[in-house]
């Protein structure tokens, strides 16, 4: 368990404005920073939050790996956790991808077959092809980031971000064999023959694009629980450009697919970008202002080099500023995450599994600022994007777990429970949260 300086402040014992008024600035600036620096731990539990422990025997698995595009040392050790897991599993497991499957800017829109994205993309696949049960590649569905559209859902650029290879990688990439088990989500492309012709279609009229990649129920062999998929980069770019009747008719489908599985005793959505989260994507944090966007780990050198006054601050405005779509603050993530924060209370959602931040959180939405004064049930963000990358994480209203330093999640399903596991890259068990039905 962590000190966090932000709950000290919130606690009454010292606001930021009596910090300011009172005497002994020297002293209290010292004070503050020290408390800042000793309050970088990759690991917090909320006060209060205990390891629960079920006796009974699961009924499924299913391995959640965010943001695993890049074929780095700490997917290396990821997949090799998930591939030892797997082997005691004793019914089929699944892993699901959170999107940013292939960084940086995905596919091109000429040249799709080139070779260097396939190559990259083939060592990804060979690590998750060693996550086996019964001697079968574990299926993988993963659904598309903002990295896999180049930033660029709606094709304003034309340049990198094709979406439609991801679609027909057993008939384009080199290693075809790779990806038999792969399913990229949402989307069907059975009507098509190839990439170039759904590419055709897709990016011949942005309606197209907005039709194809509607939400759909994911395919588990577990009939108490609805996945349901959904391509968030293309929502929060259609609100960035101006398309907001297409934005609206995008998640006007969302609460449809939503509505018909209601009745499930699980309702979760697959989302890449997370309804809330205290981490790189909130530049607003006001640590941040203070020492830079690597606060409070700094993990990386750049980091510690922001930290030196007044790097830090201007840094921190400045992207705070620019009001880029991919961050929490910015107008068009705003009407995406209340949108769909709307639908989830009267459609049944028990859990939005995201990605984006490279980081691990757990946090309660009925507490967040989308907070709602309905709390006869539960409704959890679990952001898991640290299969591949890492970044700083702070906890913030709602949170009751966060950790950096790579890792991946489980979900195992009980008779009456749903069991959220988070562990670190070597397969140990930081936390769990039970979710009663």
């Amino acid at each position: 368990m962590r000190f966090s300086i932000i709950e000290y402040l919130h606690r009454g014992h010292l606001s930021p404005i009596s910090f300011l008024n009172r005497k002994n600035m020297k002293i209290k600036f010292i004070f503050l920073l020290s408390l800042l620096l000793f309050s970088c731990s990759h690991i917090y539990i909320a006060p209060g939050q205990k390891i629960s422990r079920i006796s009974a025997e699961h009924t499924q698995t299913i391995y959640i790996a965010g943001d695993f595009g890049s074929p780095s040392s700490l997917l290396k050790d990821v997949t090799s956790s998930i591939a030892k897991d797997a082997a005691r599993q004793s019914s089929q497991p699944y892993i699901l991808g959170l999107g940013d499957n292939l960084y940086v800017k995905g596919f091109p829109h000429r040249d799709a077959r080139t070779s260097k994205p396939f190559a990259k993309l083939c060592k990804i696949a060979k690590l998750f092809n060693k996550c086996r049960y019964k001697e079968q590649p574990i299926p993988l569905i993963t659904i598309p980031g903002n990295h896999d559209y180049n930033d660029d859902a709606v094709s304003v650029k034309r340049t990198w971000g094709n979406i439609a290879p991801w679609y027909f990688l057993r008939q384009m990439a080199p290693q075809s064999k790779l990806f038999e088990q792969w399913l990229f989500m949402p989307g069907d492309a059975n009507p098509h023959s190839s990439a170039s012709e759904l590419y055709e279609y897709l990016y011949s009229d942005l309606q197209n694009l907005v039709t194809f990649m509607k939400p759909q129920k994911i395919p588990v062999e577990n009939s108490s629980t609805a996945i349901i998929a959904m391509d968030s980069e293309l929502v929060i770019d259609l609100f960035a450009a101006g398309y907001y009747d297409l934005a609206k008719k995008y998640l006007q489908s969302l609460e449809e697919v939503l509505r018909e599985n209601k009745n499930h005793k699980w309702v979760i959505v697959l989302t890449h970008h997370p309804l809330a989260s205290y981490a790189k994507h909130r530049p607003g944090k006001w640590g941040s202002f203070l020492l830079g966007p690597g606060w409070p780990q700094f993990s990386k050198w750049w980091h510690k080099v922001l930290m030196v006054p007044p790097l830090g601050t201007l840094t921190t405005f400045g992207w705070w500023a620019i009001h880029y779509p991919q961050d929490i603050h910015s107008c068009a993530y705003e009407n995406y995450r209340k949108a769909v924060y709307a639908m989830l209370k009267d459609n049944n959602v028990s859990l939005v599994i995201s990605g984006h931040e490279h980081c691990t959180q757990l946090i309660d939405l009925q507490q967040t600022v989308l907070n709602t004064k309905n709390t006869s049930s539960t409704c959890m963000q679990l952001v898991c994007g640290e299969a591949a990358k890492q970044d700083p994480v702070t906890n913030g209203k709602g949170t009751l777990f966060f950790h950096t330093g790579g890792g991946y999640s489980q979900l195992k399903f009980f008779d009456k429970e749903l069991l959220i596991e988070m562990r670190d890259r070597q397969g140990n068990q930081l936390y769990n949260y039970v979710i009663n039905e």
